[in-house]
């Protein structure tokens, strides 16, 4: 089968219909956590169950089979799969976004060898431009090396984000890239045994080195300047919509953390309370800020995909104003999800640091994710500049 033919023969697929396949996957993801963590990178079960229901193709460009959807869906499902496992959902975005940036930018070869097999491809990438890249006959050679390289142990590549060693030289031309996006097949590809961390151990954010590798023009896209091939306006802007996918973690792994919390109180008497916990004024009264507080993150982080949404494609200041809002809410749903999950820890009581006790996993894994630079302070500071009108 052909890109082109899949792409054609894809049913349009809507939230409800998506967030029902989550629905169905999500016992398999709960029951697998705490093994994609001792592991280190994703259960093949749980990898297995996110490829058969489609996930990876979240935000693709539907000319090769993606599902496109817009940016308020997106944020529904990955809340639903942070809830069931905040590193599961952490390798799913990492994922459809990789997946997204190859149908976007990658020639049509490039789309035929990787998406025309029914294999519906995943690659592990960052942001940071680390590697360099030597044209040479038919493509580049490339080499560098990259961290945070999120589910890289169930990808069929890498991602290697590289500026073009006679970068210079090609500005004065006037031709030619000076950025790529490089996808190199994972044999290729050395792991380096380095995602030793706190929390998001299922992750498998491992660093990863490239050494002098041949990549045909085939798997070659070029981000300066941008070319985008296929996936129109959405594509074009994938970098603005990624804060998205962060906050969505955050609300999930929060969500997750005040329903154990109101479980677990059900049956946790402290020393010699006769009472449970859930049978307490304080926690009855802590529960319920909580809930209200957790409902007005999900609204504004509902408000901002969606305004978000509406501005594309839009005039350009409309859409840099949204994205910086959308940024900077998230960021904010990002510090007050980390603080109700360590809200739920302390009122849970002592036997909620144990191992194998969800809010123990959960304050550890909204830990890590909270450290991203996506949702850091200088979100609020491009919305600050943006709101005094100053350049950016």
């Amino acid at each position: 089968m052909t890109a082109d033919t899949q792409a054609r023969t894809e049913q349009v697929i809507d939230g409800s219909e998506l967030l029902a396949r989550v629905a169905s996957l999500t016992p398999l993801i709960e029951e697998n956590a705490g093994r994609s963590e001792a592991m280190g990178t994703l259960a093949p079960e749980v990898v297995a169950a996110l490829r058969q229901a489609g996930l990876f193709r979240l935000w693709s460009a539907a000319e090769v089979g993606g599902y496109d959807i817009n940016l308020a869906d997106q944020l529904e499902i990955l809340v639903a799969v942070a809830r069931a496992d905040m590193s599961a959902c952490w390798s799913l975005m990492i994922g459809a976004s990789s997946s997204a940036v190859m149908a976007g930018r990658l020639p049509d070869e490039g789309i035929a060898r990787l998406f025309g097999d029914g294999l519906w491809p995943t690659a592990a990438s960052s942001l940071t431009p680390s590697g360099r890249a030597r044209r040479c006959a038919g493509g580049y050679r490339v080499s560098g090396r990259w961290g945070f390289g999120s589910g890289i142990r169930h990808a069929q590549g890498a991602m290697a984000n590289c500026l073009v060693e006679d970068a210079e030289a090609v500005a004065a031309g006037g031709d030619g890239p000076r950025q790529i996006s490089a996808f190199v097949p994972i044999d290729e590809v050395e792991i380096l045994d380095d995602w030793n961390v706190g929390g998001l151990c299922g992750s498998g954010s491992n660093s990863y080195v490239i050494d002098d590798v041949f990549v045909p023009d085939c798997f070659i896209g070029i981000l300066r300047p941008l070319t985008v091939l296929r996936g129109g306006a959405r594509a074009a802007i994938l970098h603005l919509r990624l804060p998205i996918e962060h906050g969505a973690v955050a609300l999930g792994g929060a969500r997750r953390a005040l329903d154990e919390v109101t479980l677990q109180a059900a049956g946790k008497r402290r020393l010699t309370e006769t009472r449970t916990v859930a049978d307490t004024q304080l926690f009855q009264v802590e529960l319920g800020r909580m809930e209200a507080q957790f409902a007005g993150l999900m609204a504004g982080a509902r408000a901002a995909a969606a305004a978000f949404d509406a501005a594309l494609p839009g005039p350009e200041p409309e859409m840099i104003d949204a994205a910086a809002h959308m940024r900077a809410v998230c960021a904010h749903v990002t510090e007050a999800c980390q603080t109700i999950v360590t809200r739920c820890l302390r009122v849970a009581g002592a036997g909620a640091i144990m191992p194998g006790n969800p809010l123990e996993r959960l304050q550890r894994d909204m830990t890590v994710a909270a450290q991203h630079y996506m949702i850091g302070d200088s979100s609020y500071e491009a919305l600050g500049r943006l709101r005094l009108g100053i350049a950016q």
